[in-house]
């Protein structure tokens, strides 16, 4: 194989252009893989626990619609933020230093979300069967 890209100076350029290309997308995946992940099971863990101690919510507020317009809230004012990019006053997309912090708590925060309703979901099977 190396034989073949000696001989095609193109071929080992652009393999080394994908390789780069695919090492930027995946450093800063790595730099908060584990933080991101246990938000993930953190969420999945917090759904089952809410379930367990719903009767003590049903106790505290008057209303059940009131919980699940406040999940509700959450999952939407989280899927904005996560999806709807950073624009300044002239629409143009703002980059600045502080984007990486921003975007690595944004993926926190959705990580979160998501384990949160796989979470519900398994929950509902478990109170479906």
């Amino acid at each position: 194989m190396s034989f073949a890209m000696a001989n095609n100076p193109r071929a080992a350029a652009l393999l080394r252009q994908v390789a780069l290309a695919f090492q930027n997308r995946v450093r800063p995946f790595r730099r908060s893989f584990s933080i991101i992940l246990f938000s993930l099971l953190f969420g999945f863990l917090f759904a089952n626990i809410f379930g367990t101690f719903l009767s003590v919510l049903r106790n505290a507020i008057a209303w059940d619609g009131f919980v699940i317009v406040g999940i509700l809230m959450f999952v939407e004012v989280t899927n904005y933020l996560t999806y709807h990019p950073f624009k300044s006053s002239s629409n143009q997309i703002v980059y600045d230093a502080t984007k990486t912090n921003k975007e690595v708590i944004c993926r926190i925060v959705n990580s979160f979300k998501m384990g949160l309703l796989l979470g519900f979901f398994v929950e509902a099977f478990k109170v479906g069967s």
